[in-house]
Order: structure tokens, then C-alpha cells, then sequence
């Protein structure tokens, strides 16, 4: 008897931190911690030449409602002169006029505007993990268009443990997507897009946020 009711207290618990995860609208501010940091990495794949690069000046706010997947939104922000390559020389090129015009365009922004296809993988003990498609507007070299990233999002409830990494809920977004340079008009120094620079840029983002 001690044991079933040890059980039923288990799964009320589970219930209740399950239910509270799914609490409403929650503001989400990215946040970099001794154990988690905001980051980007890109990657570049042409015939002639891989390159590869990350870039960790990140700043960004979303709303998620975990009941409502489907209207997160949000805003990533990354200034261009964050973009590292490991190379100083090309990091400068990379910065000119004739690629991504840092002068002139500081920063590269996406504008997520909802989820769809949105998927619980798992829900219990006050985490939930969830998959779904972003959609939204992504702003490269003054010009946008529409994106699509592949995303999963872990949101743990706060606890005292938690608490030691940061106040608030803990939210980590793993997101993967694909920025074709030429239709943000990037053709590099005599059109090498292609050649010597992907035409489309591979995007792996790893982002760390708080609900306080």
C-alpha cells in the first residue's frame, strides 16, 4: 500500500511540473552562462574550397507558448563583424563591400513569425522537448526573404537546480537552415560564389535562453 501511494504521488508531481510547462506565454531573452553560450556556426562548401566559421554576439527575444506552437515569434539578431573565420584576412574580405558590406549592413537578423509542423517528443517531469519548422523573414546584405529553419526546442521549468545555471526557465533552441547568398545579392569579388564560396551557406545555431 506505501508503494502505490508512493507511485501515485510520483505521477501526481509528474502531472503537476508537466502542467506547468505547458503555463502560457512565456518571454524567452537569450543569455550567455559559464555552461551555455549562444552560437552560431556556418559553413561554406564549394569545389574548390570548405570554409568554416562561428559568430557568438547574438542577441534575441521570443515569445513561446507551449500550448500554442504555432504562433511563436521572435527576433535573432548577429552583427557581421562577430562572423569569424579563422583567418584574419579573409574575415576583412568577408567584411568588404564586394560580400556581405559590414559598413553598410551591420547586421543579420531573422524575424521567426510561427512554428508549423510542431511536434512534443517529450513532456514530463518539467521538460518538454519539441520539433518543428520556423518560418520567417531572414535579413542578409539589406535584403530579405523568406526562411525555414529546422528547429528543436528544449523548455525545462525553473527548480532549485536550475537555478544554478539561471534564474527563470530554461529554454535551449537547436536550429538548422540553409542562406542562399545570391538571393540576398552576395556574388563576391568577380562572381565566386559557386566556385570558391557555397552558394548556399549551411547554418547550425545553438541558442540558450531564459524566461527572466
Amino acid at each position: 500500500m506505501k508503494t502505490m501511494r508512493t507511485l501515485a504521488l510520483v505521477l501526481a508531481l509528474t502531472t503537476v511540473a508537466s502542467t506547468l510547462v505547458f503555463a502560457g506565454s512565456k518571454s524567452v531573452t537569450l543569455t550567455n552562462t559559464d555552461k551555455y553560450k549562444n552560437e552560431i556556426r556556418f559553413v561554406s562548401e564549394a569545389p574548390l574550397e570548405k570554409i568554416t566559421g562561428t559568430a557568438n554576439d547574438i542577441n534575441g527575444t521570443f515569445n513561446i507558448d507551449l500550448q500554442n506552437l504555432g504562433a511563436t515569434k521572435g527576433t535573432l539578431t548577429v552583427p557581421v563583424i562577430s562572423m569569424k573565420t579563422g583567418s584574419s584576412s579573409r574575415d576583412k574580405h568577408m567584411y568588404d563591400d564586394e560580400w556581405l558590406d559590414e559598413e553598410k549592413f551591420k547586421t543579420i537578423s531573422y524575424n521567426v513569425k510561427g512554428l508549423k509542423d510542431a511536434k512534443v517528443e517529450t513532456s514530463g517531469g518539467g521538460r518538454t522537448i519539441v520539433t518543428a519548422t520556423a518560418m520567417g523573414d531572414f535579413t542578409l546584405h539589406g535584403v530579405t526573404k523568406y526562411l525555414e529553419a529546422k528547429v528543436k526546442i528544449t523548455y525545462v521549468n525553473e527548480t532549485n537546480e536550475t537555478k544554478q545555471i539561471a534564474a527563470g526557465d530554461l529554454v535551449l533552441i537547436q536550429a538548422d537552415f540553409f542562406v542562399p547568398l545570391k538571393a540576398h545579392n552576395v556574388f563576391g569579388k568577380g562572381g565566386i560564389v559557386g566556385t570558391k564560396v557555397g552558394e548556399n551557406i549551411a547554418i547550425n545555431a545553438t541558442l540558450f535562453g531564459t524566461t527572466k
